[in-house]
């Protein structure tokens, strides 16, 4: 695998399109297995779903962008000539 594009260095054929990776099993029509794993990442199955919303952070970042746009529009507004 190459560090700029996370794709591995083997040769997977004339078409790796399709072609089931040799460390997975496959079905009877040959495709892979749909699993959590690979062998780049790791497990992907992390078990426990998201917590609930911090609706305080989204309230905050949400008047955070408010503001922001309220200041780039004083400063347009300052600059126009309007």
């Amino acid at each position: 695998m190459t560090d700029t594009t996370h794709v591995s260095d083997e040769i997977q054929g004339s078409s790796a399109a399709g072609a089931t990776p040799p460390d997975e099993p496959a079905d009877d029509d040959g495709h892979a297995a749909a699993t959590p794993t690979d062998s780049a990442h790791g497990d992907h199955d992390h078990g426990e779903p998201l917590g609930p919303a911090d609706w305080g952070a989204w309230t905050a970042g949400i008047l955070g962008v408010a503001a922001g746009l309220l200041v780039a529009v004083c400063l347009w507004l300052s600059t126009s000539g309007l």
